[in-house]
């Protein structure tokens, strides 16, 4: 025990020292869920470790909803304990808003996630972030942004790998008939079921077609594998490339030329946030469409067979599917987009993440180190600006904009 007053004073001065050194700041990690985000962060940690602490249960993991549960990852990382915000693919922005309320702490940068094989959702990222900042009253906090898959994706169209696939699709419609089976593993209740396929005036369901799709290449990746394209993935890239025809579609039927021609076509709005909440397909994740867009007068989506064609397959995946193989138009893409939903960020870089690539991964780390100089910076210096000289100084927030 002390006695002394002196003593008492000095003690509390040290403990008052010892706290202004204690602070703690929380990275946001948004995406589509397959973005590569936990794979990402465990490969990271994994890297730092230099060990394997995470495997991968993928086949176990690739369907059913999407968490909507964020969750952390304590990591002892550059002499500081970092912790990484997971957001599981989640598009449901009450979740998210509910979850930055009880967090406790406000956001102080963010990773954020975008696919190169399924480029058209990569809007929902942005929005992830933008629905953080309205809630957290924040106007801008630094971003980075993390491409991944771009080794798959290059693989795809400089190996011509997508021509084989979409051969594959072309052929799989045309032995389709009526009153085929459609099989599919139904996760929840874990066996093999089938649906009967009926010819409908030369449509076909959104559903029906996504498992026939699946079905046919994982037929393919039997005889032959591409390295890469994983369950999760092939099942992202086929929902990708239907949720291209939809925006396809949608730019088609606004004209006269189009419009009684495709008249039983309706696309629900905002189809991509619908899309993006489950993973696997509508078959295996056991999703009904009337129960997924909360809107029962809304019918499943019907397309007309006759757009399926090798030709078109293959500029559909191009042109909304895939992000440019080159990476310097990648970036110019990607910050187009995100400057168009976030009006007031400037994001520091992008980072090309390829699959088990450490030097992507060193440079990743690097970029995370300064993150965490800027949370310093932040907490004891809150007038400097950021340490991420890109950013410029912030006009005061505007009104909300309705990017949707």
């Amino acid at each position: 025990m002390i006695n002394n007053s002196s003593s008492k004073n000095q003690l509390n001065n040290i403990k008052s020292e010892n706290l202004k050194n204690i602070y703690s700041g929380k990275i946001g990690v948004l995406g589509n869920h397959t973005s590569g985000k936990t794979r990402t962060i465990k490969s990271l940690i994994n890297l730092a470790s230099k060990k394997i602490i995470f495997t991968w249960n993928e086949d176990e993991e690739f369907t059913g909803t999407a968490s909507t549960v964020p969750f952390t990852i304590s990591w002892k990382f550059s002499d500081q304990k970092l912790i990484i915000v997971d957001n599981p693919g989640q598009n449901s922005y009450q979740q998210i808003r509910n979850y930055v309320a009880k967090s406790g702490e406000n956001y102080n940068s963010f990773l954020i996630f975008i696919d190169a094989i399924s480029w058209n959702f990569s809007k929902i990222a942005f929005l992830q972030a933008q629905s953080i900042l309205n809630e957290t009253k924040i106007s801008c906090i630094p971003s980075t942004v993390v491409i991944t898959k771009l080794d798959l994706l290059e693989k795809l169209v400089n190996d011509e790998m997508i021509d084989v696939i979409a051969r594959q699709l072309v052929k799989s419609l045309n032995k389709l008939k009526s009153n085929a089976r459609i099989h599919f593993y139904n996760r929840s209740l874990k066996k093999m079921e089938w649906v009967i396929h009926k010819v409908n005036n030369h449509y076909i369901s959104f559903s029906h077609l996504e498992q026939i799709f699946i079905n046919s290449i994982e037929e393919l990746l039997m005889i032959n594998p591409i390295e890469g394209l994983t369950k999760s993935n092939i099942r992202i890239l086929i929902r990708s490339l239907l949720f291209g025809y939809c925006e396809l579609l949608q730019s088609w039927i606004s004209l006269p030329e189009y419009k009684n021609r495709y008249s039983k076509v309706q696309i629900p709005e905002q189809i991509d946030l619908f899309l993006s909440n489950y993973r696997g397909s509508v078959l295996e994740s056991g999703s009904q469409w009337e129960k997924q867009t909360k809107k029962p007068d809304i019918v499943e989506i019907n397309f007309p067979i006759e757009l399926f064609d090798f030709t078109r397959i293959l500029d559909v995946f191009k042109r909304y599917s895939f992000l440019s193989i080159n990476e310097e138009q990648a970036s110019k893409e990607i910050f187009q987009l995100g400057s168009k939903i976030l009006p007031l960020c400037e994001f520091s870089k992008s980072f090309f993440i390829n699959n088990n690539n450490r030097k992507s991964l060193s440079m990743l780390e690097e970029e995370l180190r300064l993150h965490l100089e800027n949370i310093q910076v932040q907490y004891k210096f809150p007038e400097k600006k950021s340490k991420f000289s890109q950013f410029k100084e912030l006009p005061p927030k505007p009104k909300p904009r309705d990017f949707s």
